[in-house]
Protein backbone atom coordinates (compact mmCIF):
# COMPACT_ATOMS: atom_id res chain seq x y z
CA UNK A 1 0.00 0.00 0.00
CA UNK A 2 1.53 3.84 -0.54
CA UNK A 3 -0.16 6.45 1.35
CA UNK A 4 -0.10 9.84 -0.12
CA UNK A 5 -0.46 13.14 1.28
CA UNK A 6 -0.81 16.34 -0.32
CA UNK A 7 -1.33 19.91 1.28
CA UNK A 8 -0.92 23.10 -0.59
CA UNK A 9 1.95 25.85 0.83
CA UNK A 10 0.73 28.63 1.85
CA UNK A 11 -2.99 28.32 2.01
CA UNK A 12 -3.39 28.06 5.94
CA UNK A 13 -1.82 31.85 6.26
CA UNK A 14 -3.72 33.21 3.47
CA UNK A 15 -7.47 31.28 4.99
CA UNK A 16 -7.02 32.40 8.31
CA UNK A 17 -7.63 35.87 6.47
CA UNK A 18 -10.81 34.82 4.71
CA UNK A 19 -14.18 34.31 5.97
CA UNK A 20 -15.26 30.62 6.00
CA UNK A 21 -17.43 30.93 3.59
CA UNK A 22 -15.39 32.27 1.27
CA UNK A 23 -12.52 29.15 2.66
CA UNK A 24 -15.60 26.84 2.07
CA UNK A 25 -16.28 28.01 -1.66
CA UNK A 26 -12.50 27.88 -2.48
CA UNK A 27 -11.77 24.34 -1.13
CA UNK A 28 -15.06 22.82 -2.57
CA UNK A 29 -13.83 22.30 -5.32
CA UNK A 30 -10.22 21.86 -4.89
CA UNK A 31 -11.88 18.49 -3.22
CA UNK A 32 -14.12 17.49 -6.71
CA UNK A 33 -10.56 17.82 -8.77
CA UNK A 34 -8.13 15.94 -5.85
CA UNK A 35 -10.49 13.37 -5.86
CA UNK A 36 -11.55 12.93 -9.32
CA UNK A 37 -7.13 12.95 -9.93
CA UNK A 38 -6.81 10.83 -7.38
CA UNK A 39 -9.25 7.97 -8.32
CA UNK A 40 -8.37 8.55 -12.23
CA UNK A 41 -4.58 7.07 -11.22
CA UNK A 42 -6.32 4.22 -9.13
CA UNK A 43 -6.11 6.37 -5.62
CA UNK A 44 -8.95 6.23 -2.67
CA UNK A 45 -9.16 9.43 -0.93
CA UNK A 46 -9.04 8.83 2.99
CA UNK A 47 -9.72 12.28 4.27
CA UNK A 48 -9.45 15.64 3.74
CA UNK A 49 -8.43 17.69 6.34
CA UNK A 50 -8.26 21.47 5.49
CA UNK A 51 -6.37 22.02 2.19
CA UNK A 52 -4.44 18.90 2.97
CA UNK A 53 -5.63 14.95 1.37
CA UNK A 54 -4.48 11.49 2.47
CA UNK A 55 -4.99 8.87 -0.26
CA UNK A 56 -4.28 5.42 0.08
CA UNK A 57 -3.05 3.63 -3.23
CA UNK A 58 -3.50 -0.20 -2.99
CA UNK A 59 -6.46 -0.66 -1.13
CA UNK A 60 -8.62 -2.24 -1.28
CA UNK A 61 -7.36 -3.33 -4.27
CA UNK A 62 -3.65 -3.56 -4.56
CA UNK A 63 -1.37 -3.34 -7.75
CA UNK A 64 2.06 -3.87 -8.18
CA UNK A 65 2.44 -0.33 -9.40
CA UNK A 66 0.68 1.42 -6.39
CA UNK A 67 3.79 3.39 -5.51
CA UNK A 68 3.84 5.36 -9.26
CA UNK A 69 0.26 5.77 -9.61
CA UNK A 70 0.53 7.63 -6.47
CA UNK A 71 3.23 9.96 -8.18
CA UNK A 72 1.29 10.36 -11.42
CA UNK A 73 -1.41 11.45 -9.35
CA UNK A 74 0.23 13.97 -6.69
CA UNK A 75 2.23 15.35 -10.33
CA UNK A 76 -1.36 15.74 -11.65
CA UNK A 77 -2.45 17.56 -8.55
CA UNK A 78 0.90 20.08 -8.28
CA UNK A 79 0.64 21.02 -12.03
CA UNK A 80 -3.58 21.86 -11.50
CA UNK A 81 -2.76 23.53 -8.69
CA UNK A 82 0.19 25.57 -9.99
CA UNK A 83 -2.50 26.58 -13.23
CA UNK A 84 -4.56 27.94 -10.31
CA UNK A 85 -1.88 29.45 -8.42
CA UNK A 86 -1.27 33.09 -8.03
CA UNK A 87 -4.53 33.67 -10.30
CA UNK A 88 -7.84 35.56 -9.41
CA UNK A 89 -9.11 32.17 -7.77
CA UNK A 90 -8.26 33.06 -4.61
CA UNK A 91 -5.05 30.61 -4.35
CA UNK A 92 -1.48 31.86 -3.21
CA UNK A 93 1.29 31.41 -5.45
CA UNK A 94 3.26 28.07 -5.80
CA UNK A 95 6.65 28.60 -6.36
CA UNK A 96 8.07 26.32 -9.69
CA UNK A 97 10.24 23.46 -7.55
CA UNK A 98 12.32 21.70 -10.32
CA UNK A 99 14.04 18.58 -9.33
Amino acid sequence: MTVLFADVVGFTSRAEQMDPEDVRALLSPFYARLRAELERFGGTVEKFIGDAVMALFGAPSAHEDDPERAVLAALAIRDWVRGKSGSRSGWPSIPGRRS
